[in-house]
C-alpha cells in the first residue's frame, strides 16, 4: 500500500474541487435521473445497504463503500487518466481501510477551490467549437455542411452553402471575447479554420502523418497486424469516420481537462434529422442542450466508460451541467426566439436520450461530454437548414470585435454568455 500511495501521488493532477458530501440515496437518485437508460443497468449496477457494485455480466468488477464516497469522488474527478486507470484496476472490490482513506485524502490537500466571487472574474471557461471542416474538400470528408439551391423570400434562386465548423468557431470567438471582457480565463480547443487538435488539417494529417501514427501504434502493440492493415487500406473518408474523429475528440478532452475549467461550453448547430442529406430547407427549428449520462450495458463493456460512470455517479457535475444547460436553453429561446425542443420533436430525443427535469435538456452518451471533468453544456442552438436560418447565417450583417459575422452567430454567443453569468451568480 505504501508503494501504491507514493506512485499514485506522483501521477495525480489536482483539479477543480468538489467539496460536498453525498449519501447512497443521493447516488441512487443521480443514477436513476441521469445514468440508467430505461433501467437497462439494473442488473449491472447494484445498490445495497453498504456498497454499490458494478458488474460485468455476472462478475463484480468494482465496489464503492459508504465511507469511500468522498475520497473516490476526488480521485475520479481530480486525477489524470493514467492514475485513475491504475487505481481502478488496483482497487477492484477492495474495501479501503481508514488508513488508506486518510492517506489518499492527504494527496488532495492543495485542491484548487472554485472562487466564491459571483461573477466571471477569474473563472476558467473552456470552449469547444464543434467539428473541423471549413472548406469544401474537408467538409466533404467530415460530412458537416449544407449545399443546395433554393428560392429565398424574394423568389430568387439562391445557393445555400454552410459549414457548421465555421459557425461554431465564430461563435466561440465571440463568446471568448465577451467572457474575457468580464475577467474570465478562456481556453479554445480549436482556434483556426480546418485545423484539428493535431495542428494540421485532417487532409494534411492523413497525407503526412497517418503512416507514422499507425506504425507507432503497431510497434507498441496497440494494433495487431490485421487491424494495422485494415486501417492502412482505408480511404480518406472511411478512416476519418472510423478512427480519426475518435482520437481527435480524445485529444480535445485531454486538452480541456488539462486547462482544468470551472465550466465548459461545447458549441454545435443542429439540422432537421428528417431532412434527408439536407438538400432543401425545413420549416422546423428547435433549441436544446445535452449533458452526460444515458449509459447502456453496451457502454459498460469498456473500462473507460465504467470509469466515467463512476466519476459522474459520485460527483456533482451532472446536477451542475443540468443547471448550466437549462440557463443556456432558456437564453437560446429568449435571444434567438426559437422554441425549446420537447421529446417528441426529434427521434434521437425519444430513442437515445434521458429526459431531465429541465425543459430542453437531455442526457446522452456523447464521447466529448462524457470525458470532460467539469460542469458543461453541449448546445444545439438552432437548425441550420431552417427556411429562415439558412439565409440569416449567410449574412455578415453584424460586427463584433472588428469582425463581420451573422447576427444569429452573435446572438447565440450572447445566449451562452448570459447563461454563464447567471450560472456563476448562484
Amino acid at each position: 500500500m505504501y508503494k501504491f500511495i507514493f506512485w499514485f501521488c506522483n501521477l495525480v493532477i489536482i483539479a477543480h474541487s468538489q467539496t460536498f458530501s453525498q449519501t447512497f440515496t443521493d447516488l441512487k437518485n443521480n443514477f436513476d435521473l441521469y445514468l440508467n437508460y430505461r433501467n437497462g443497468l439494473n442488473k449491472t449496477v447494484l445498490f445495497d445497504k453498504n456498497r454499490i457494485i458494478i458488474k460485468n455480466n455476472t462478475t463484480g468488477i468494482f465496489s464503492i463503500y459508504n465511507d469511500e464516497i468522498s475520497v473516490l469522488n476526488m480521485i475520479f474527478s481530480s486525477s489524470n487518466d493514467k492514475a485513475i486507470s491504475y487505481f481502478y484496476k488496483w482497487k477492484k472490490q477492495k474495501h479501503l481501510s481508514s488508513f488508506q482513506i486518510d492517506s489518499l485524502n492527504k494527496i488532495y490537500f492543495s485542491k484548487r477551490v472554485l472562487s466564491k466571487n459571483k461573477s466571471l472574474l477569474g473563472k476558467r471557461i473552456a470552449i469547444d467549437p464543434g467539428h473541423i471542416a471549413s472548406d469544401t474538400l474537408e467538409a466533404r470528408v467530415e460530412q458537416k455542411y449544407l449545399d443546395f439551391y433554393t428560392f429565398n423570400k424574394s423568389k430568387t434562386k439562391t445557393r445555400v452553402f454552410l459549414y457548421e465548423a465555421l459557425f461554431t468557431l465564430q461563435t466561440a470567438e465571440v463568446l471568448k471575447y465577451l467572457c474575457e471582457k468580464k475577467g474570465a480565463q478562456v481556453f479554445l480547443s480549436r482556434t483556426e479554420k480546418n485545423k484539428t487538435m493535431f495542428t494540421h488539417s485532417y487532409l494534411q494529417w492523413f497525407q503526412n502523418n497517418k503512416k507514422q501514427y499507425l506504425d507507432s501504434l503497431y510497434k507498441v502493440g496497440m494494433l495487431n497486424k490485421s487491424q494495422f492493415n485494415k486501417l492502412q487500406k482505408m480511404n480518406v473518408r472511411l478512416f476519418f469516420n472510423q478512427h480519426f474523429k475518435h482520437i481527435e475528440l480524445k485529444n480535445r478532452i485531454n486538452k480541456i481537462n488539462q486547462f482544468n475549467p470551472d465550466a465548459t461550453v461545447i458549441i454545435h448547430y443542429n439540422v432537421d434529422e428528417k431532412n434527408y442529406r439536407w438538400k432543401k430547407t425545413t420549416p422546423k427549428n428547435f433549441t436544446m442542450a445535452f449533458i452526460p449520462g444515458c449509459f447502456t450495458n453496451n457502454d459498460l463493456k469498456y473500462e473507460t466508460h465504467q470509469i466515467e460512470l463512476i466519476r459522474l455517479l459520485l460527483g456533482n457535475d451532472l446536477k451542475q451541467s443540468e443547471l448550466l444547460s437549462a440557463f443556456t436553453v432558456n437564453q437560446f429561446n429568449k435571444e434567438l426566439n426559437i422554441p425549446i425542443a420537447t421529446v417528441n420533436d426529434a427521434i434521437y430525443l425519444k430513442k437515445n436520450a434521458i429526459i431531465t427535469k429541465s425543459k430542453g435538456v437531455y442526457c446522452r452518451d456523447l464521447t466529448l461530454s462524457l470525458g470532460i471533468k467539469s460542469p458543461l453544456v453541449y448546445g444545439e442552438a438552432l437548425y441550420q437548414d431552417n427556411i429562415n436560418e439558412c439565409y440569416a447565417l449567410m449574412e455578415n450583417d453584424f460586427e463584433c470585435n472588428g469582425k463581420k459575422i451573422s447576427k444569429r452567430i452573435y446572438l447565440t454567443a450572447l445566449a451562452y454568455f448570459n447563461a454563464l453569468e447567471v450560472y456563476f451568480r448562484l
